[in-house]
């Protein structure tokens, strides 16, 4: 059986590669033994805390998302949406000013 049959693809084994065929993929991460920092990366001194030597390897799986569909969400025009008057700081920089919509709040 080749890679690829009837427009999709196979691993070696036969097995069918697919979107949700896949277990999730396994994530390292490193935690400070100090302070709980959490990094993709090991580091020699903890950002958190910064002490020297206290990240450890630890293997995490990522939570799935939930998707709900019990919710109706509807889109809402932005001109429907409520305003709030507020007063604004001229700074006295025109192109400043019309950056921040008039001035700082």
């Amino acid at each position: 059986m080749g890679p690829y049959q009837h427009g999709k693809a196979y691993r070696p084994g036969g097995q069918k590669v697919g979107r949700g065929s896949e277990l999730a993929k396994k994530t390292t991460l490193f935690c400070c033994n100090s302070c709980g920092y959490e990094t993709q990366k090991w580091l020699g001194r903890c950002p958190g805390c910064s002490e020297w030597n206290t990240l450890v390897e630890i293997s995490a799986v990522p939570a799935r998302r939930k998707v709900s569909g019990s919710g109706s969400v509807s889109a809402v025009l932005l001109s429907d949406l409520p305003t709030a008057a507020e007063e604004r700081f001229i700074t006295g920089i025109g192109e400043f000013d019309r950056v921040l919509g008039g001035g700082m709040v």
